[in-house]
């Protein structure tokens, strides 16, 4: 699945630089160098949330029941798909800025780019859910630590909200929306995402709360299901 995820994430990126291949370099706007910057970082952030996620097997949603593995696997399928629609919105991006003397974007393409990250962003949430709920906060934790991770589920579970409202917003707007506008407000959604639970997983480290033992495993063996454990 994860390979999926970073082919599909990679297809954007590349689908939009393929939108330009064919326009001489002297008429190529600096947005659209922007455009690709913005997009290489969206998917990046992404891809970086999406692999944070992942517990270590003892705590992966396949083992905790029949029920978890399905939903794990159609979280999946919603997510790849509403991640393809993503990437055809920002190649309306792209597409705009090059062919278009006063680019803007259609109502429909606004809706298709952010309602698309939005499914995306509570995809995440989902898969988190599947593998940690019940799981974390542990009864063992301290009342501040139990604090500090419902708040982390309350934030990333209302943040799809954010790039749902943008959609929303921009859509209703009587002026024309321009691409560039649009990719700036997208990319702080997902980066956005990425430095809440950085700072989340940071607090916890420093507390000493950032790795738990699951239960049957020696201490040796003691794994972290921390936000960040894959990268740290």
């Amino acid at each position: 699945m994860g390979c999926l995820l970073m082919v599909i994430l990679g297809e954007s990126v590349i689908s939009g630089v393929i939108s330009g291949h064919n326009i001489e370099l002297k008429s190529r706007r600096l947005a659209y160098y922007g455009a690709m910057m913005l997009t290489i970082l969206m998917a990046f952030s992404f891809g970086l949330i999406y692999y944070a996620v992942i517990p270590p097997r003892e705590l992966h949603a396949y083992r905790r029941s029949v029920s978890h593995g399905i939903g794990f696997v159609w979280v999946h399928w919603a997510m790849l798909c509403s991640l393809l629609a993503m990437g055809t919105g920002v190649k309306f991006v792209v597409s705009s800025l090059i062919h278009d003397e006063h680019p803007s974007m259609e109502r429909g393409q606004i809706y298709l780019l952010f309602f698309s990250l939005a499914i995306s962003m509570l995809c995440l949430v989902a898969l988190r859910a599947l593998h940690f709920w019940g799981v974390q906060p542990t009864a063992s934790d301290p009342p501040r630590i139990r604090r500090i991770k419902y708040s982390w589920w309350a934030v990333i579970s209302v943040w799809f909200f954010i790039p749902l409202s943008l959609g929303l917003y921009f859509g209703a707007s009587s002026t024309a929306v321009r691409p560039m506008v649009a990719m700036f407000a997208t990319v702080p959604c997902v980066l956005g995402y990425a430095m809440v639970e950085t700072v989340l997983t940071h607090v916890l480290d420093t507390d000493g709360f950032g790795d738990i033992k699951p239960e049957g495993l020696d201490e040796d063996n003691t794994v972290r299901v921390s936000s960040y454990h894959a990268i740290k």
